[in-house]
């Protein structure tokens, strides 16, 4: 029993320690540094976008809308309301953002996911052709209307007290299941192989996904975590056929 705990701990931790591996290989191999710029803009983009949105009077209406939702509650209730909606908000706008930016960074992170394989050397790696791309485009599409739902229900789930570290858990694997996605469209896996592959690399997934979960709600850090998440999420998969194989 202490060896199964000891290794599902240790795979936690392997998980967790990823995107770090994937920061020292960005920078260690000078093709992956260029294109991880991509990404990276892609989030100033995303960003930029919500800042002006802001400024031209989205959050007022947010800020209307929330005091009349709230304008009939009082004293410790209207704390109980307000924090709450604050919780829900950031959730929705962290997995929104978040989102966004992969949906915007897409075929970058495609090619930078091959790019990711190639400098390590894998053999046969799959490589884009015409009647590849729209088969992966259409696995890509599906994917990303699942995990946009995913995260609406996550977050959600997280103003639940006490059954929302289960709705954490799902966001974290669904952070993993999003980052998986590029080795693994390319070589057409599809919704269900990528679940699979999760279920049967579950604490591995876990810690992956809850430390670039985090790395998204740092301010500053969110704008790297993007090109991050997508090498660590290649180097994950990676590792995981490793030990299949």
């Amino acid at each position: 029993m202490h060896s199964t705990l000891a290794f599902k701990f240790n795979q936690f931790l392997k998980g967790l320690l990823i995107p770090f591996q994937a920061f020292k290989l960005i920078f260690d191999k000078t093709e992956l540094l260029g294109v991880s710029l991509a990404p990276i803009i892609s989030a100033v983009v995303v960003f930029s976008i919500l800042i002006y949105a802001l400024m031209a009077g989205v959050w007022t209406l947010v800020h209307s809308i929330y005091l009349s939702s709230v304008s009939n509650y009082t004293g410790l209730i209207f704390i109980l309301v307000s924090a709450l909606a604050l919780s829900a908000l950031s959730f929705f706008a962290t997995s929104l953002l978040t989102f966004l930016m992969s949906l915007l960074a897409s075929p970058f992170n495609d090619i930078l996911a091959e790019k990711t394989e190639i400098a390590l050397g894998i053999k046969n790696v799959p490589h884009w052709s015409t009647g590849r791309f729209f088969r992966v485009l259409w696995i890509d599409l599906r994917k990303s209307v699942v995990t946009l739902f995913s995260a609406i229900i996550f977050s959600l789930g997280m103003l639940l007290p006490v059954a929302n570290i289960i709705f954490f858990i799902g966001l974290a694997l669904l952070n993993t299941f999003t980052f998986i996605t590029y080795p693994q469209s390319r070589r057409e896996q599809g919704i269900l192989q990528s679940l699979k592959w999760i279920g049967n690399h579950f604490y591995l997934s876990l810690g992956f996904g809850t430390i670039t979960l985090i790395l998204f709600t740092i301010p500053v850090i969110d704008f790297f975590a993007l090109p991050i998440s997508v090498v660590g999420g290649t180097l994950l998969f990676l590792d995981g056929e490793q030990k299949r194989n």
